[in-house]
């Protein structure tokens, strides 16, 4: 008999890994087509020590008995017991086609219906056929549908069995998905006579991958660096591999592998066939699907996130409480085999050291074990030697256990892609299954995901998977990782120091050497002086550090032009002039990131970005979130859509890269993130190119944007005996900010440690609003919305601005998800929209005032002050019925805002904080007078018209004055800018550019330099007496 060496001392077998578990000796049935992995007898033999499989070519195909002609082929077949478990739509809604339907070898059928197929799943159905005829695919299915067997199945049938040469490769991002797969291909083949199959990863011998490929081999299925390391010590031949499939390859074109699968592919014939198979399609498969995939065949079986037969739960605990709760779910779920994931190596081990002192079995896994030693407890927790398995996420992928009927997620997944891997672990192949979910303080489990707010109730015995989140953080996360630019002695004794006017200033420095030589070299100064004298600090700084600025290159966007459109709408002659001015202020805005900051990040506080951008301007020198939402409308406005579908590219590689868009273009804003306007840059840019193909591209990272959202920044709140839920910013982050480092120590000086860390955490909450700062955040001790910076809660108050951007997103995807054809999904964001709508009517609108208000959840009570954002739900056009509509113009009358000369007031309180009364911001303008110019009042599109007057004057005569676009400016002084806050008033600036590029845009034929905006009423008649004349 002839031997397969594999990359690791135990190949994992299928058999009897249900069967110790359910009490039968046999394992259960595959039950009809779940290529996610079966279970049938029959299967290859394993030597967990000798570390060899069965090849196909052990059984060939007249092993079992003589086929004749006319003979029923199939009594002779050994099948496994019939499945006979209940089974959801997720498997079972196919187009009832038969695997004999496909014209396969009578030796492959034998291998599927003795691993327990039956008929084949959707995905295979949908994949089989097209990959049979050569074409390349992009395959979305949900985990344990049956995508193994949707690749394996015409991977095989195509395979020439004299030719002894690789065939075809299947690359998988982990060890252990590589095990399983090659089990799975060794059974179903194993009737064919002489398939080799190969399984080669890291972590083992490399001298016996080599020797083995001395031999003949068909089918290899491996990692991406062990089998680029054999084809480029040239023992792996590739030159006639025909099929290539990705399996997972979301994470395999993630940044820790894509790299090496661009090399991989450079080395295969360019005829050859490419199949890519994942529940989860990020922007970096969209490239490499155009890079690499010619005319790919699309297969898209998502429209719902979780597999149907998966019924999910949380429950509330503290972290105290997590092992509790674990030892009440073991005694109340009837537990198969369970899987349970902790966030760290550590967390694994203690963990299951915890659980084993409860009294019950418990393996754990992660990747720091050798790995013989992980080979090992995968091969007894699959073959039922153990109950619970205790491991990171180097089990979300694609691994198949039938018996496993429980997930638990001891901690909290950090992205919600995460999520759906770790618990398509239970639920396999349409089997029903429950997860209960435990959410943290007052984070409810989020949509789309349908959790239920209890723990599941006693003797639940379908499968069940579990997240358990703890409302108390032992430790707070820093803003970043980094100990210089984030957290550690470093920076607080230099930015204590003072040794420069803005703390942003250290922040944004570059290193010269590597942070472990400037850490030790800190350390080294520290054992001399306990407190580093500033003149040494000093001394330290300009050994070790180069100013701000070297990350960027000069860059001057080449799409820009002299002649954009829009100036021909503008009838003033000197605004015209001017608006020209400004659209030559983007050329001196533009940035490009040095490549060294790609190859070098650890010396740098840039996140690196793969396009240019706008920035704001002064000292944001970065790109920042919600600024460029008016940036980029700007920039279309001046016939610039490359720039601004790189910076809308941009912020989808953030998105891919940290779960969420950043606050800023900086390390130390990681962690928190802005008003969430990318759905709408989109549809800006859409809008003026009908770009369908980026749409599609970008829509997926949409979607995790809003996932993120909902998961992570909402809150429930109960209004007249119905709970609602709506949204909030809330940083979960310790530690004072690092661009004002001293601001926040000062501020907390006095307070005991944990209201410190409460206080800053309100206040990276109120810079993620991007607000920052204003009275508008403040509740007191007495719950009131007054006191000082120091009665910052943002975290504890529903905002009716950020409400009303969700609900204008949440339409937005509903029409791309439509435009797109996907049905259900614009369903589902349609029924969201409606739902917070009607959330906002319960809990933010006051029909005494007639308006929105912010909700302040300590109290259970409106923030009844007068703020622009109280109208925000008229830019979204996000209310009931046109009587609210009009019923919140009259407020805005009656409120007083609208009787300064120069725009509407941030708030009518002076607190001496730059989001309040006197200053007016660009945004908030223009979202006012957005909304106000959309409704059929006349009297609103007066009120707008005459805000966009006042406004434009404004600008202007502060242009002239000092030939400078400013950040903000006062209401109260013809041309003057803004003031208080934290920082000086800034020059620019991004955003005041884009606005008034929009307003000159709308309203460009009625505007003028002076007083009073010019009616079509009044042209009309100038026109008239210009004609008498």
């Amino acid at each position: 008999m002839s031997t397969a060496r594999t990359e690791s001392p135990v190949i994992l077998g299928l058999s009897n890994q249900n069967g110790q578990i359910r009490g039968s000796g046999k394992p259960g049935g595959g039950g009809g087509g779940g290529g996610g992995g079966g279970n049938g007898g029959g299967g290859p033999q394993l030597n967990p020590i000798k570390g060899t499989i069965n090849n196909g070519d052990s059984l060939p195909a007249t092993t079992n008995a003589v086929i004749k002609p006319g003979d029923d082929w199939k009594k002779n077949l050994k099948l496994p017991p019939k499945d006979m478990r209940m089974k959801t739509s997720d498997v079972t809604s196919t187009k009832g086609n038969e695997f004999e339907d496909y014209c396969l070898k009578r030796e492959l059928l034998m291998g599927i219906f003795e691993m327990g197929w039956e008929k084949p799943s959707p995905i295979q159905e949908e994949s089989i056929p097209i990959a049979l005829s050569g074409r390349d695919i992009l395959a979305r299915a949900k985990n344990g549908t049956g995508k193994s067997g949707a690749y394996l199945i015409p991977l095989l049938e195509r395979i020439d069995l004299k030719r002894d040469c690789i065939q075809a490769f299947v690359i998988v991002p982990t060890r252990e998905l590589a095990l399983q797969v090659s089990q799975i291909c060794i059974q179903v083949s194993k009737h064919m006579g002489g398939v080799k199959v190969m399984a080669t990863t890291g972590g083992t011998n490399l001298r016996d991958d080599i020797m083995r490929l001395d031999e003949t081999v068909h089918v290899v299925i491996a990692t991406p660096g062990r089998i680029l390391d054999l084809i480029k010590k040239g023992v792996a031949k590739v030159n006639q591999v025909q099929m290539t499939v990705l399996d997972e390859a979301d994470k395999l074109l993630s940044q820790d592998f894509v790299v090496m699968m661009e090399d991989l592919l450079s080395f295969l014939p360019k005829q050859r066939q490419i199949l890519l198979y994942s529940a989860t399609f990020p922007l970096s498969v969209q490239k490499f699907m155009s890079s690499h995939l010619q005319k790919p065949y699309e297969i898209n079986l998502m429209e719902e996130l979780t597999l149907k037969g998966v019924t999910q739960y949380y429950a509330y605990v503290t972290e105290r409480q997590k092992v509790h709760c674990l030892n009440t779910l073991f005694s109340r779920l009837q537990i198969n085999q369970s899987i349970i994931f902790c966030n760290s190596s550590q967390r694994v081990e203690l963990l299951a050291k915890k659980i084993s002192q409860l009294g019950y079995s418990c393996f754990y896994i992660h990747a720091k074990m050798r790995q013989e030693h992980r080979n090992r407890v995968f091969h007894d927790f699959r073959n039922g030697l153990c109950r619970n398995l205790v491991c990171t996420d180097l089990f979300t992928r694609g691994i198949d256990i039938q018996a496993v009927n429980v997930v638990i997620n001891f901690d909290f997944p950090k992205l919600g892609e995460t999520y759906l891997h770790r618990i398509g672990r239970s639920g396999r192949f349409g089997h029903l299954a429950k997860v209960t979910k435990t959410p943290s303080h007052e984070q409810p489990a989020l949509s789309p995901f349908p959790f239920a707010p209890f723990l599941p109730p006693s003797n639940v015995q379908s499968e069940t998977a579990v997240l358990l989140v703890s409302s108390e953080n032992v430790v707070l996360p820093p803003p970043c990782d980094s100990e210089i630019y984030c957290s550690g002695p470093i920076l607080d004794q230099i930015q204590r120091a003072k040794l420069y006017e803005d703390d942003k200033y250290f922040v944004d420095m570059k290193l010269k050497v590597s942070p472990d030589i400037i850490s030790s070299a800190f350390q080294n100064l520290s054992n001399v002086f306990p407190v580093v004298p500033r003149e040494k600090l000093q001394e330290f700084i300009n050994m070790y550090f180069e100013k701000p600025g070297s990350e960027f290159e000069t860059w001057t966007p080449p799409d820009w032009h002299n002649k954009p459109e829009f100036l021909n709408k503008i009838n003033d002659k000197q605004l015209r002039e001017w608006a020209f001015k400004i659209h030559q202020l983007w050329k001196q805005l533009g940035k490009k990131i040095r490549d060294d900051v790609r190859e070098q990040p650890q010396l740098y506080s840039q996140i690196y970005t793969p396009y240019p951008v706008v920035v704001p301007g002064g000292r944001f020198r970065e790109l920042y979130y919600w600024d460029s939402y008016w940036v980029i409308n700007g920039l279309l406005l001046s016939e610039m859509t490359d720039t601004a579908k790189g910076m809308i590219q941009n912020f989808l590689y953030l998105i891919e890269k940290y779960g969420s868009v950043p606050n800023g273009g900086r390390i130390y804003y990681e962690r928190r993130s802005q008003p969430p306007f990318l759905t709408l840059m989109v549809e800006s840019y859409y809008r003026a190119t009908e770009d369908k193909e980026f749409l599609r591209a970008a829509v997926p990272r949409l979607d995790q944007e809003y996932r993120f959202w909902m998961q992570n920044r909402s809150a429930s709140v109960s209004v007249n005996g119905s709970v609602h839920r709506l949204n909030r910013f809330d940083v979960q982050v310790g530690l004072p900010r690092p661009e004002s480092y001293t601001d926040d120590l000062e501020l907390a000086e006095g307070l005991s440690d944990d209201s410190k860390q409460q206080l800053w955490m309100d206040l990276k909450a109120g810079a993620e609003s991007g607000w920052d700062f204003s009275a508008r955040w403040y509740v007191n001790s007495s719950g009131q919305n007054s006191g000082t910076l120091r009665d910052t809660r943002t975290s504890q108050i529903l905002p009716s601005d950020l409400n009303a951007l969700l609900c204008r997103t949440e339409k937005t995807l509903a029409s791309f998800h439509r435009l797109l054809g996907s049905q259900e999904s614009a369903v589902l964001y349609e029924q969201a929209a409606e739902e917070r709508q009607r959330a906002m009517d319960a809990v933010l609108w006051d029909d005494q005032r007639g308006a929105w208000f912010d909700y302040n959840l300590l109290t259970g009570s409106k923030h009844l002050g007068f703020y622009p954002s109280n109208l925000a739900p008229l830019w979204a056009q996000c209310y009931s019925n046109e009587e609210r509509a009009q019923r919140a113009v009259q407020y805005l009358k009656g409120s007083g805002a609208l009787h300064f000369p120069n725009g509407v007031p941030t708030s009518l309180k002076e607190s001496g904080q730059q989001w309040d009364y006197p200053n007016a911001w660009p945004p908030l303008q223009h979202m006012l007078i957005e909304g106000l110019s959309k409704l059929p009042s006349e009297d609103a599109k007066q009120i707008a018209q005459d805000l966009a007057q006042k406004w434009i004057r404004t600008n202007w005569m502060a242009y002239t004055k000092y030939e400078a676009m400013f950040e903000k400016y006062d209401v109260n002084g013809d041309g003057k800018p803004g003031g208080g806050g934290e920082y000086e008033v800034q020059l620019g600036f991004g955003w005041t550019n884009g606005v008034a590029l929009q307003l000159l845009d709308q309203f460009g034929c009625c505007l003028t330099s002076g007083n009073r905006c010019t009616g079509p009423g009044l042209l009309l008649l100038l026109s008239l007496l210009l004609m008498l004349r």
